[in-house]
């Protein structure tokens, strides 16, 4: 994984989804 940014923009390519977190 690249994780070249913060584990909210991780979880977004993961799931495909915008993560609770996030708005």
């Amino acid at each position: 994984m690249s994780g070249s940014g913060t584990p909210e923009e991780k979880t977004k390519s993961e799931t495909g989804d915008v993560p609770s977190q996030n708005p």
